[in-house]
């Protein structure tokens, strides 16, 4: 196992150190590695239940081992459908709970030997779930010794996390750090596997069926790499990671404070949750009353020193404020007391090339890469809002 302890302290180091992993799919070939998984999971409570198939720690053998390497080797290894169960929760409901094949178990915690070696060091000091040697006794004595002044502690909990994790966004957040395509693959024939429910098949669009090994780790790791904002208000939020929730933490961060300086903000949206910030009130006062199917815009500011009600859409996937979009807009707002300012952000030069020839005229674009220069298309002032 000394091979494997070196891999290990390599693979922590570049974790520390934040480098990229190349050439991860190979460590699955090691048998040392899939011993010690066995070792780790053979006495959970569970191994000798079934999953689709019959096959249960039992029938494990070295012989099955390398069975698996080759089939990894070649490219055929294929994951199955987990059974998917129903055990009940404290407040009467049910939890599904998702039963793998005893190889699946055995390479799902392969794998999440290799992330956790990697990610381990690399999440918060405050965090204390599914990590090694933490737990709710480390996280109580944590608080007992630093949090003494504090007399109320409030339980939170995500609704539905491992159900609604969302497929493109985790294996995004591995793309970024493991340069590595079989492996990536491997973790999404995984999710995709789907799950037998009265046998069954259903497919998993998205999240990941409880009972599995690695899904708590996803989770964690999904949730440390959200971006968090501080709004120029002073208000902290968090925004999903990916997308363009990267280009809105810019807008915040580095548009704000020099072209609508003291700017209160009154809408920040989020790829996943729709918004992330939404200041209904601050609405009312500006005389605002929302269409419920309308489409924000990606950010709103409202400038109370100029009276601008700064409409801003950062553009990755979706257009810019072209005409059609700028009438959108108007309409949306049109009970608004405010003058309403329009503005295109991009993240570079190169993004905004591409669609030069649909932004609309009488409007703004700044650039995220050069955040002290202001575009003005036409009209005949700068950054400001025009009659109709």
């Amino acid at each position: 196992m000394h091979r494997l302890s070196r891999i290990s302290w390599v693979l922590q180091d570049r974790g520390s150190r934040g480098l990229c992993l190349e050439r991860v799919y190979r460590l699955l070939y090691d048998p040392e590695l899939h011993l010690a998984s066995y070792g780790k999971i053979y006495r959970n409570f569970g191994a000798m239940t079934r999953g689709a198939t019959s096959e249960t720690a039992d029938g494990m053998s070295l012989a099955k081992i390398h069975q698996i390497i080759e089939a990894l080797r070649h490219d055929r290894f294929e994951w199955t459908p987990v059974r998917r169960i129903y055990i009940p929760k404290k407040n009467g409901k049910l939890r599904p709970l998702g039963l793998p094949t005893w190889s699946d178990k055995l390479v799902q915690e392969s794998i999440r030997v290799i992330l956790e070696a990697y990610y381990e060091p690399q999440f918060s000091d405050h965090s204390f779930g599914f990590r090694p040697n933490r737990g709710c006794q480390s996280a109580l004595t944590r608080i007992a010794r630093t949090w003494t002044g504090t007399s109320w502690f409030i339980e939170g909990d995500i609704s539905g996390c491992f159900d609604n994790i969302d497929h493109t966004v985790l294996l995004g957040i591995l793309r970024d750090r493991i340069r590595d395509g079989r492996f990536v693959n491997l973790v999404a024939k995984l999710l995709r596997a789907g799950y037998l429910e009265e046998w069954s098949y259903k497919p998993t669009l998205s999240g990941s069926p409880q009972g599995g090994i690695v899904k708590a780790r996803w989770a964690r790791k999904r949730r440390m790499a959200k971006i968090p904002l501080e709004l120029p208000n002073g208000r902290q939020i968090t925004l999903s990671p990916g997308g363009q929730n990267v280009l809105v933490a810019k807008i915040i961060h580095e548009f704000c404070p020099r072209f609508v300086p003291g700017g209160q903000p009154v809408y920040v949206g989020d790829t996943e949750s729709k918004h992330a910030f939404f200041d209904s009130q601050l609405l009312d006062q500006l005389g605002i009353r929302l269409d419920a199917h309308g489409k924000m815009p990606d950010i709103v500011v409202y400038h109370a020193v100029k009276n601008w009600l700064v409409l801003i859409e950062a553009v990755t996937s979706h257009g810019p404020v072209d005409s059609k979009r700028r009438d959108e807009l108007k309409a949306l707002f049109s009970g608004s007391k405010a003058p309403l300012v329009f503005v295109t952000a991009f993240l570079n030069r190169k993004a905004m090339m591409k669609y030069l020839n649909e932004i609309s005229w009488e409007t703004e674009v700044w650039v995220a890469d050069a955040p002290s220069h202001m575009i003005h298309f036409n009209g005949e002032r700068f950054l400001g809002p025009y009659d109709d």
